[in-house]
């Protein structure tokens, strides 16, 4: 008992220190805003903004120590340290899932690598994040549905947060599509996201991109000679490699070359780097007016070497309506971003 207690009081000042960071890190950056706004002022030699003609004094003090590179370093981001090592993401569902649900949370697990599926049972939520706090858990995903249709994501990034709340729609299953489609592949796939300039949309995108691990690329260099434009190859099986083309030995090379020889040209001099993909796998995040459509594909080559999609699914498109700084077992109204209907605003938020 004495342990335990120790280690929640120790979890409990971990978060009260993370979400301290999180406070000073907004302050600064509404700061460095401010003072970005001086600066343009000045520059383009236009009228300062009311609300900062008291604070215009001090900023302009610091207008010529900003650093644009060095105040936008998040080090105190979540998502700091990924990629050192792979994540590692838990899915449940709601309590007594149907049918649909479960086939659906059974894809989600095909979809994201590294990846696991229990049943939800009995269990809280709070004693779901504490069994995923103990075994390493990087990403915890809980799906909820409305009238056996999943409606609800729900995905929290642990240990201290962020959690991302968003609404499905649209959801079409791999046996729900007409046409056969292949089998989903297990290797990492390839991850395009379009449309996600703002911050709140880089945001968004992280949440998304951290919850896969990196493509594993194999990379073949080759040596070739510096300031030489042209190789010759042997087609001879015994003699494979290559060969210098040298002025002071064209005699001796147009003796030894045979008819089959084959001249190529290389654009890099030093270096032909040639790249070879472990997999032919590609999850699309497309962005449209705060509409996030997700799409997953297969690709090939066919004979005129052209890439050829073919989907796989499953096939949805959701809408986020909130962000949460905490986890889910510890949530108070301290949120990043909220939806409104009715915001008065011309342009996409995510875009």
């Amino acid at each position: 008992m004495p342990e335990a207690s120790s280690q929640n009081e120790r979890n409990i000042r971990l978060r009260k220190e993370y979400l301290y960071l999180k406070k000073v890190e907004e302050e600064k950056k509404k700061y460095v805003e401010k003072i970005k706004s001086i600066k343009k002022s000045y520059d383009e030699n236009k009228k300062i903004k009311g609300d900062l003609k008291d604070e215009e004094r001090e900023l302009r003090k610091k207008m010529d120590l900003y650093d644009e590179k060095s105040y936008n370093r998040n080090l105190d981001d979540e998502y700091f340290f990924c990629g050192i090592e792979n994540p590692r993401v838990l899915i449940t569902t709601s309590r007594n899932p149907s049918s649909q649900l479960e086939s659906f949370a059974k894809e989600m697990k095909l979809l994201i690598p590294n990846s696991e599926k229990i049943n939800r049972g009995s269990y809280f939520i709070k004693d779901i994040i504490n069994f995923a706090r103990k075994n390493n858990i990087t990403d915890v995903i809980i799906i909820h549905e409305y009238k056996g249709i999943p409606r609800n994501l729900i995905i929290c990034h642990l240990p201290f947060g962020p959690t991302l709340f968003c609404t499905i729609k649209d959801c079409k299953m791999r046996h729900e599509f007409l046409d056969q489609i292949n089998n989903i592949s297990t290797c990492n796939p390839h991850l395009i996201f379009h449309n996600f300039n703002s911050d709140l949309g880089k945001r968004i995108m992280n949440i998304f991109k951290f919850l896969f691990p990196p493509v594993k690329m194999r990379i073949n260099k080759r040596r070739f000679p510096k300031n030489k434009k042209q190789i010759s190859i042997l087609n001879n099986r015994r003699h494979q490699g290559v060969r210098k083309n040298e002025e002071e030995d064209e005699e001796e090379e147009g003796e030894d070359n045979d008819e089959n020889d084959l001249t190529i040209s290389i654009k890099n001099n030093e270096y032909y780097n040639m790249q070879k993909f472990e997999n032919n796998r590609v999850i699309i995040f497309f962005n449209k007016n705060d509409i996030i459509y997700f799409r997953h594909y297969n690709w090939e080559t066919n004979e005129k070497n052209e890439i050829v999609l073919n989907e796989v699914g499953p096939r949805f498109s959701f809408v986020v309506y909130k962000i949460n700084k905490e986890t889910l077992d510890s949530l108070n109204e301290d949120y990043e971003y909220v939806y409104r209907p009715f915001l008065n605003s011309k342009r996409a938020l995510l875009s």
